[in-house]
């Protein structure tokens, strides 16, 4: 086998000319070589005097000096087949690169015409170098055909908090395979906090029929993992992949990403048809009024995009406060029939002691028709929310941060995987929101007090929980990108189009996911970061995606296995 520093990793030269100059940040180059393997994403090594600079491949372009008419004698005489002087035209073909790295990091532009050659796995230190080994989650391979994958990093500090936090990933439901994308990152911040002893756990929220809930129905091992594999895509149509995908797997295994290892614990509901009854960890949630804060009863009984009026807001606000005062807890009943009493009721005197002996909070002064607007919203999510909202009893089994003497909690070192698919849209912002409140709220306690330091919540479909439209339901999603990357709070959110979310929440994303998307909205100036990138956007395969991380310079393409539970064959 040939090394991989050999002569068939050579392209070409450097191009340095008047239409074509080279720049600090970017520059072309010749494609000499004709099995060079030369695409959009590959990544190359230039070899200077007495640098390196590595950059990848943004555009392609073939040309001829030679005139329409000439090339159309050329076809004529191949197709015809006479024998007659060579007409045939030189093709002249030439690639952009965008520098990600040199060293040594001279901001000067290439200065002769150096040889350029594909990236190798010795040219790591280089692209990568600004990631300290202790700090490196995998976050795929790169492009191209090299004899060992080159393996891609994302630095934890800027990927779950203290630094940068948050990522978002973009695109086409089915195509851009955003869910897989997320799974095989939590495995890697899994397996990088196990190798580096760090308190961290991963909360991925399901939306998608048993998407997540199959995450611990894995192949025994790799040896498995590759029949899985060729079965999987004997049905899917893409047996040429099979070897590629192993390969990536076993890539995967070397750099410390172990998937059979990564255990998984749920919490759903009881009439969930998608649960494993033969999977122990496996725990039921439900949520009563004194489980949840004032913030996610107005996003429960408020739909998206629905404008809560001040003196409805000014009035829940009011109600809540004097249950505190008083320290009460009610059922959602028991509030429904208060809002009701005060719809009936003037504010004064005789009807305040009326409503006290009902048992209803004492307010200075409401509103009839502003009650009534409440609680005609009230009766409407109560009548839908039949899941996992208890009704009757002030308190359900919410699910915890941390409690010793409780297993319905967040557990460290795991993906804890929590049902929405089949809840009403409703009670799917009654359970997020809480969610998110709990886990800001844990990790605020001292370091003695908790179990972890850093957590990474999947929430797919962003664009319901952080619209770009006004919402009342946004509030815990903007908080946590506000303040989450000091507290070790990461959002991985995933939409199938950015421009339809909040532009603080997009904005606050220190990293950025595209997979397959319409070009449409791909040309949108949010996307300007991807540059050439834009037109390639489209044509991304199943299992490619493309990154833009704060320690690059320029975003590129990268590849990543499909998760193993995809590929086990259901009973």
């Amino acid at each position: 086998m040939r090394s991989e520093e050999g002569q068939s990793s050579f392209i070409g030269h450097i191009i340095i000319s008047e239409d074509r100059p080279a720049r600090p940040t970017d520059f072309w180059i010749a494609i000499e070589r004709r099995d060079a393997s030369v695409e959009v994403g590959s990544i190359v090594t230039v070899k200077g005097e007495d640098n390196i600079i590595i950059g990848v491949v943004d555009d392609i372009r073939y040309a001829s000096r030679s005139s329409s008419v000439a090339q159309f004698y050329e076809g004529q005489t191949r197709s015809e087949g006479q024998v007659q002087p060579s007409l045939k035209v030189p093709i002249e073909r030439y690639a952009h690169v965008r520098v990600l790295a040199a060293s040594p990091p001279y901001k000067m532009p290439p200065h002769d015409r150096w040889p350029v050659r594909h990236a190798v796995y010795n040219d790591i230190e280089v692209l990568f170098g600004k990631i300290p080994k202790r700090c490196r989650v995998l976050a795929g391979f790169l492009k191209g055909r090299q004899v060992r994958p080159i393996p891609v990093y994302l630095h934890a500090d800027f990927l779950l908090g203290r630094e940068g936090a948050h990522i978002n990933i973009t695109g086409k439901t089915g195509l851009a395979t955003k869910t897989s994308y997320a799974v095989f990152l939590a495995y890697s911040v899994l397996s990088w906090a196990k190798q580096e002893n760090q308190r961290v756990a991963v909360v991925m929220f399901n939306v998608k029929r048993g998407d997540l809930m199959r995450l611990h129905r894995l192949p025994r091992n790799m040896e498995e993992a590759r029949s899985c594999i060729k079965d999987w895509a004997r049905a899917v149509g893409m047996e040429a992949r099979v070897e590629d995908m192993v390969k990536l797997w076993e890539s995967a295994l070397e750099e410390g990403l172990d998937p059979f290892s990564v255990k998984i614990r749920y919490f759903t509901y009881s009439e969930d048809p998608y649960q494993d009854e033969n999977h122990e960890d496996t725990w039921y949630f439900s949520y009563g009024l004194a489980d949840l804060s004032v913030v996610e009863v107005i996003a429960s009984i408020y739909r998206p995009g629905e404008k809560v009026t001040d003196p409805q807001y000014a009035m829940i606000h009011t109600y809540f406060d004097s249950l505190r005062a008083t320290e009460r807890k009610i059922s959602f009943n028991e509030m429904k029939e208060h809002f009701s009493l005060y719809s009936r009721y003037k504010p004064d005197e005789e009807s305040k002691r009326l409503l006290r002996k009902k048992g209803a909070p004492d307010l200075e002064s409401w509103r009839t028709d502003v009650a009534d607007a409440i609680f005609r919203r009230l009766c409407g999510f109560l009548s839908r929310a039949t899941h996992i909202v208890e009704v009757e009893s002030p308190e359900g089994q919410p699910i915890k941060f941390w409690d010793q003497n409780d297993q319905r909690c967040i557990a460290k070192g795991k993906i804890n995987v929590i049902q929405l698919f089949g809840l009403d849209e409703a009670e799917k912002r009654l359970v997020v929101n809480a969610v998110l409140r709990e886990l800001l709220s844990g990790l605020q306690k001292p370091r003695d007090e908790r179990h972890v330091d850093r957590i990474m919540v999947f929430v797919d479909e962003l664009n319901l929980y952080a619209p770009k439209a006004e919402s009342p339901i946004k509030e815990q999603i903007i908080d946590i990108v506000a303040r989450g990357r000091d507290l070790g709070l990461s959002l991985f959110g995933a939409q199938q189009f950015a421009s339809q979310i909040d532009l603080q929440v997009l904005g606050n994303c220190s990293t950025k996911v595209v997979g397959n998307t319409d070009y449409a909205e791909v040309k949108k100036d949010l996307y300007a970061y991807l540059g050439e990138f834009r037109d390639y956007v489209p044509y991304l395969e199943k299992g490619e995606m493309i990154i833009y991380h704060p320690l690059y310079v320029s975003p590129f393409p990268v590849l990543f296995p499909i998760p193993l539970h995809e590929v086990v064959q259901e009973d």
